[in-house]
C-alpha cells in the first residue's frame, strides 16, 4: 500500500504510522480541528513501522522527528 500511494501521490515525503502522530505538533502538517481530541495512539507500534520503513527503504520517505 505504500508503494501504491507513493506512486500515486508523488508529492508523498514522509510515512507516520498512527502511533506517531503526536509528534507532528508544531509542524507544517499539523491541522487541529479539535484541540480536545488529543489522545495517546499505540497502533500500529514502533516494531511495524520499523519492517514497513525497512521494506520501502528505497522510497526514501522521512519519519516524524521527536
Amino acid at each position: 500500500m505504500v508503494r501504491y500511494l507513493a506512486k500515486k501521490y508523488p508529492t508523498i515525503k514522509m510515512l507516520i504510522g498512527h502511533h506517531e502522530y503526536r509528534e507532528m505538533e508544531n509542524t507544517k502538517y499539523w491541522l487541529e480541528m479539535d484541540s480536545g481530541y488529543r489522545t495517546k495512539k499505540s497502533d500500529p507500534g514502533d516494531a511495524f513501522m520499523s519492517k514497513v520503513r525497512k521494506a520501502v527503504a528505497d522510497l526514501n520517505l522521512s519519519k516524524p522527528t521527536k
